[in-house]
């Protein structure tokens, strides 16, 4: 399977600014699953986070996002035994623009505050303090990963209303979209998650913790 740096290499300039990894167990055991992720500091001052998440053989979902000129974007990359897709996003307070595989951009007006989720760990804790500043609910927008064997569907817009509860001194329940049962966050004292629960179904427990 391609590597993070693969589907996006460095470009000239950019410089370390900080790393991790989070591992994911299952039913509390370990699995293959990996999402590494670094933060690179660009020259005019600006950071650009590379991430992917991969079991090694099966799949890499990988995503590039950076902000410029107020506005976030992203570029996203599936792949798998029957191929890969790649999507780019640019968001900002009002509208956004998505395009699939090269396809002709299309644009959509928002008509309310909407936080842009790019789908890995590494951006949880942005998404839930963002919600909580904003009275601990609101609109989100996250391209969908729900069937990703559907060329239809896959990195295509999805909204959702979500929300967060604060549980105690940097833990809090998140809900909506996906997570109806509400998921357990934990951020650490610099705002990312450090590990989170989420109950997906009556067999299946997930727990990420960044190592």
């Amino acid at each position: 399977m391609k590597t993070l740096f693969d589907i996006f290499p460095v470009d000239a300039g950019e410089t370390l600014h900080s790393e991790g990894r989070y591992r994911y167990c299952l039913n509390g055991e370990l699995t293959d699953i990996h999402e590494p992720w670094m933060r690179y500091q660009l020259p005019d001052g600006g950071q650009v986070i590379r991430t992917s998440r991969s079991d090694g053989k099966s799949f890499v979902l990988g995503v590039k996002c950076w902000i410029q000129a107020n506005r976030t974007y992203a570029s996203l990359f599936w792949a798998n035994a029957s191929g890969y897709c790649t999507a780019n996003y640019r968001v900002n307070g009002e509208s956004m623009r998505w395009n699939l595989d090269g396809e002709t951009p299309e644009q959509l007006e928002l008509d309310r505050p909407t936080q842009f989720f790019p789908l890995m760990r590494i951006f949880s804790g942005e998404i839930l303090l963002s919600l909580l500043a904003n009275g601990g609910s609101g609109q989100v927008l996250v391209p969908s990963i729900k069937s990703p064997e559907r060329r239809e569907t896959l990195f295509r817009p999805l909204f959702s209303e979500r929300s967060v509860e604060a549980l105690g001194s940097n833990t809090y329940h998140y809900r909506g979209g996906e997570y109806d049962d509400g998921a357990r966050y934990e951020l650490n004292d610099e705002g990312l998650l450090q590990r989170y629960s989420w109950q997906q179904s009556e067999n299946q427990f997930w727990e990420v913790e960044l190592v």
